[in-house]
């Protein structure tokens, strides 16, 4: 065969392997640039002035929609809850023995931690995550509308018991629509769950430990009518 087309040849195929790498290393560029995005975003969101002291109700429930579809993009990037957050939170590297990062978190960022995972995990059963318009409405700040009936975002702990705490995203669960009343009635887990983040706010200096108390021993007398009323039956 004539050497210049031999040569022609081999450059050619050079210059293939060349673009498939140069592609290759594009793609995950990209991916690697948008995972950086995704943390840098959650970091702002999990500010104090940003995760506890909104001044709306109705922005707080913005911002945690809006987490729960940078969740979302992270997992279609590769990365677990746990794995976002170590990176937001900056535990993604080995300790200066090699080891992994303790799990032993603070008050704040395990309520972060906690609040946004269980967010993600009910918009993934209440099937608000399940389509392009849906991440965009969830990105946009809002619920997605679902013809079986639109989710609600509803306060765990009743904010008459302290105002503002309906403006504190911990506070905030997404719910399925049949929960959206204006007398939230709470279940015993929920009843348990409400009176440890009462405790765990207080914990973190968000709330006054007499509030803290007001609201666990609320919470207390509502379990205890609740199990006196079911020995009745």
């Amino acid at each position: 065969m004539d050497p210049r087309i031999i040569d022609i040849l081999r450059y050619s195929a050079l210059t293939v392997v060349l673009l498939v790498a140069s592609l290759f290393v594009h793609k995950h560029y990209r991916r690697h640039v948008a995972k950086k995005e995704i943390v840098a975003e959650l970091q702002s969101i999990t500010t104090d002035s940003s995760f506890y002291r909104q001044f709306e109700a109705e922005a707080a429930h913005a911002t945690l929609l809006q987490s729960v579809a940078l969740i979302q993009q992270a997992s279609d990037l590769g990365l677990t809850p746990t794995e976002l957050f170590d990176r937001v939170f900056l535990h993604d590297q080995m300790d200066d023995f090699g080891e992994s990062p303790s799990t032993d978190y603070p008050v704040k960022e395990e309520l972060a931690r906690n609040t946004l995972t269980s967010a993600y995990e009910s918009a993934k059963r209440l099937e608000i995550l399940n389509d392009k318009a849906d991440i965009s409405d969830l990105q946009d700040g809002r619920m997605p509308i679902s013809l079986s009936g639109t989710p609600v975002i509803l306060p765990l702990i009743d904010p008459k018991l302290s105002p503002g705490l309906e403006k504190i995203i911990p506070n905030l669960e997404i719910l399925p629509a049949d929960r959206a009343n204006s007398e939230r009635e709470l279940t015993a887990i929920e009843t348990a769950a409400a009176r440890k983040l009462a405790k765990d706010l207080a914990t973190a200096g968000l709330i006054e430990n007499t509030i803290a108390e007001r609201i666990v021993e609320h919470y207390q007398s509502k379990k205890k009518v609740a199990s006196e009323d079911a020995a009745t039956e």
